[in-house]
């Protein structure tokens, strides 16, 4: 009977090891070089619209790694947003690559001057992180690319600019 009782105690006590979640769910960041990483940099950080870029440090230039990861993190920022706001403009979606999808890509486009990196972080294995963000959106381009189109809904239109400002606060 003891033999069971003590089967029993260390079933549930393995587990309970088992059970219990691990305290770092990413695993052990310093194996990569990422100690001390910020969390926009391992992705945990789903607060903000942003985009991460990266690039190696090579032969001491680190000006020339953080233009590349800039330019990254803003291809990266571009292909959130664009995607973002196409799942919003469905709704105005009239036949296939609808001529709002073309305005809201020239919107986009015209978007992402506005963008600028906000934070960089370098890891100890030399590889350059940046977080780039649009500060501040301008509206009244979505607003006016949307508007002149015909086929479009203008109330639907302006609803759509609004729900990108909302996006990006």
């Amino acid at each position: 009977m003891k033999k069971i009782y003590a089967l029993l105690i260390s079933g549930f006590v393995a587990l309970a090891f088992l059970g219990c979640p691990s305290k770092n769910e990413l695993g052990n960041t310093s194996d990569f070089g990422l100690k001390g990483a910020p969390n926009w940099v391992l992705g945990k950080s789903d607060a903000d619209l942003y985009g991460v870029g990266s690039a190696q440090i090579k032969n001491n230039k680190v000006d020339w790694a953080i233009k590349e990861a800039t330019i990254k993190g803003t291809a990266e920022l571009a292909t959130t947003l664009q995607g973002k706001i196409e799942q919003k403009a469905r709704i105005l979606e009239s036949n296939g690559e609808s001529e709002s999808v073309i305005a809201i890509r020239q919107s986009v486009e015209a978007l992402l001057p506005g963008a600028s990196r906000t934070d960089t972080w370098i890891s100890e294995g030399g590889m350059v992180f940046v977080k780039i963000q649009i500060k501040k959106l301008d509206n009244e381009t979505l607003q006016k690319n949307l508007s002149a189109l015909q086929k479009i809904d203008q109330e639907a239109a302006k609803a759509l600019a609004q729900t990108v400002d909302d996006l990006l606060k």
